[in-house]
């Protein structure tokens, strides 16, 4: 019971020297909510730069030509929604990791999902014609 009393004390002294203010339960609800809207929002726009630079690269550009992926994909890579994509892919890693339980998973994994889950999306943006719709937004 004394040591239990000592941790108390301990606590109580620790937060009167850091001069510490108590959160409330709704701010870390809105944290929490906030971190996951943002990691669903890099999802979503990753997802449409990506498929923006898929239909670019094999859909607009590649039509009719040769599909030798490698030889032609160089000349007509959008670079610009390339870095996009690598940018949102970044956001969505770092968002991530501030989650409720994002800071548990390795790196490695939640970057496997990431990409994993922004891909699913992608070629779901691409068969819905969403990045045909922005590609031809963009290029007006």
């Amino acid at each position: 019971m004394q040591e239990e009393k000592s941790v108390i004390e301990k606590t109580m002294r620790r937060i009167e020297l850091e001069r510490i203010r108590p959160r409330s339960k709704f701010y870390f609800l809105f944290i929490n909510y906030f971190f996951w809207s943002a990691f669903f929002m890099c999802c979503f726009f990753a997802a449409l730069s990506a498929g923006v630079a898929y239909h670019i690269v094999l859909e607009d550009r590649l039509y009719g030509v040769d599909k030798d992926i490698i030889k032609n994909i160089s000349p007509f890579l959008p670079y610009f929604w390339v870095g996009l994509t690598s940018l949102f892919l970044l956001a969505l890693h770092l968002v991530f990791r501030k989650t409720k339980g994002g800071y548990r998973m390795e790196i490695w994994l939640a970057m496997a999902l990431g990409v994993f889950f922004v891909g699913l999306m992608m070629f779901a943006f691409v068969r819905a014609g969403m990045a045909y719709i922005v590609h031809n937004f963009f290029s007006r």
